[in-house]
């Protein structure tokens, strides 16, 4: 298989076969082509797998006793989000189907924890702990270059890799193609380009915990200042911000309903709130309380510091 311009040889002779080129070739259970675009079917079908098994969960509980957030996010990441990210590391995956996979991926969130469709963006992934899917792909595919490079010496796929590494270093990065360049091109958004050319210059590498942890570092700082940019976009959120400042873990309160079930209504009905997501028993079109019938700026700050008619039922849990 040929990535990007086919180059002038006729064949490749391996021993006393001639290599056949092909297009496509289905690799342990991961289609690789070399013509973006051409995958979305293929896809298409990881994200009806992946949605059939988070919403067969999410069928246990109902609307007044809904199942527990990380109880769902639990099986989505085993069974809904490994299905539709297995292979990605070396797989060509055009822009269209990256798309289609972080519609899905935001989509589960909204439906694990309770939110609508006009939810704010910024709102979605946070309270889970979740990362983008692009970031999640960049992460999946620095790690397997890692992994490359840290085989053995005289490793024949090891030696492949650091020549197609110095070729996409020595060119542009932007205009190769193939697994390799593309791996080079998120240590390049993340900063971690020098690292490696360090090890491969010296052979010093660190061990794969410090590589993983390294990688998370540079995601996560860059995820959380990209989130706080995005919520300014965003009016009445100032409280939500000060609620999830920590967007790399778990929102306390899902962790809350993980030991306490008979909670969890409770925990969604709070998180709509935070995020400015319309609650129709508490608020009407006009931007009036529905219980104590007085404008309201902010809904969230209003329900649970300000409303009158509830106060007596705030006292009791202050």
């Amino acid at each position: 298989m040929v990535f990007g311009k086919r180059p002038k040889y006729k064949s490749i002779v391996l021993g006393a076969s001639d290599l056949k080129e092909v297009s496509d070739i289905k690799h342990l259970g991961t289609i690789l082509k070399n013509d973006f675009g051409s995958d979305v079917e293929f896809i298409q079908s990881k994200i009806t797998s992946a949605r059939r098994a988070t919403y067969a969960c999410l069928s246990i509980g109902s609307k007044f006793n809904p199942v527990s957030p990380l109880t769902v996010d639990k099986i989505y990441r085993t069974q809904g989000l490994s299905r539709m990210l297995y292979g990605v590391e070396i797989a060509n995956i055009s822009d269209r189907s990256v798309k289609l996979l972080e519609t899905t991926h935001w989509a589960m969130a909204r439906s694990i924890q309770g939110l609508s469709k006009t939810a704010p963006n910024p709102t979605v992934l946070p309270s889970l702990g979740w990362l983008t899917i692009e970031d999640i792909v960049e992460k999946a595919k620095i790690e397997f270059l890692y992994k490359l490079l840290c085989l053995p010496v005289g490793n024949f796929y090891k030696k492949i890799c650091i020549l197609r590494i110095n070729h996409v270093l020595m060119s542009h990065t932007a205009t190769q193609k193939g697994p390799v360049a593309r791996a080079l091109m998120a240590t390049d958004k993340f900063n971690l380009t020098d690292l490696l050319r360090q090890g491969i210059e010296n052979g010093n590498w660190n061990s794969m915990s410090e590589w993983k942890k390294m990688t998370i570092e540079r995601i996560q700082t860059r995820t959380k200042t990209k989130w706080l940019m995005t919520c300014m976009l965003y009016g009445k959120m100032d409280l939500y911000v000060k609620v999830m400042s920590d967007v790399d873990n778990v929102w306390i309160w899902w962790k809350v309903c993980k030991y306490s079930p008979q909670c969890t209504r409770g925990c969604m009905l709070l998180l709509r709130l935070l995020c400015g997501d319309r609650v129709h028993a508490i608020d009407d079109q006009r931007g009036k309380c529905c219980i104590c019938k007085h404008e309201i700026d902010n809904k969230a700050k209003h329900i649970l510091f300000e409303c009158n008619n509830l106060a007596v039922i705030r006292q009791g849990y202050w």
